[in-house]
């Protein structure tokens, strides 16, 4: 088995947002057993792989990484591949002009965290990174992006109810130290 399968099926646990005890009970087998899949210490017999590939809906072939499409096979070159990205990166460069418009610091500045996270989301998705547990890194930025849109939102809320202040509240930011304990709660849980 390759060294890709643990990470994958680690991934997906986590894109599907569920702990080793909940995956673990779905498949039925132990979390310790899970947990050596997934740590690559023990490989899985066939039952597992199928269990897993229905349970996650992807192919063998994605499971074992043996290909980058969910549904199996192997991605060809697209003729159209450079106009696809092409077009990709006008959008991309379009949305940060028109985000560079708004007056908005904390509008601009959590719609970039978002779009940053979106991409490096589909990043991971199509395999890049592999071998990365809990992003760490990725957690900050959209913890805070999460904080500044709500924030927004209810800012926005309360101006169409007829409120007079610039911002109805102000959030106390959440220092550091504070977002990091949130992520290594939940890495645990992972």
């Amino acid at each position: 088995m390759g060294n890709a399968f643990p990470s994958i099926l680690s991934s997906l646990r986590k894109e599907k947002g569920l702990n080793q005890r909940k995956a673990a009970a779905d498949l039925h087998i132990s979390q310790a057993l899970l947990s050596h899949y997934e740590n690559g210490l023990r490989e899985p017999g066939l039952d597992f792989v199928v269990s897993a590939c229905d349970y996650y809906t992807v192919s063998a072939d994605y499971l074992l990484g043996r290909s980058e499409l969910r549904a199996g096979g192997f991605m060809s070159p697209s003729k159209d591949a450079d106009e696809h990205a092409g077009v990709c990166m006008r959008s991309y460069s379009q949305m940060f002009a028109f985000l560079e418009s708004l007056e908005s610091d904390e509008l601009r500045s959590g719609a970039m965290r978002i779009l940053a996270a979106a991409v490096y989301r589909l990043f991971r998705l199509f395999g890049g990174d592999e071998g990365c547990s809990f992003d760490r890194e990725l957690a900050l930025p959209l913890v805070e992006a999460g904080l500044i849109m709500n924030e927004l939102k209810l800012t926005e809320l309360a101006r169409s109810c007829g409120a007079q202040a610039e911002t109805p509240f102000e959030l106390a930011e959440l220092a550091e130290s504070e977002i990091s304990r949130f992520a290594g709660m939940i890495e645990k849980e992972n």
